[in-house]
């Protein structure tokens, strides 16, 4: 963690990188939704 190089980012880490961005989106265009209403 402290002074040590990152590690690569594995294929797992990336498909939850864009789960989350995903969820991020959904959850935006929810709101963006609500609003209007």
């Amino acid at each position: 963690m402290h002074g040590r190089p990152r590690r690569p980012p594995k294929a797992a880490d990336a498909a939850s990188i864009a789960k989350a961005e995903r969820l991020r989106s959904l959850q935006a265009d929810f709101l963006r939704s609500h609003q209007k209403q």
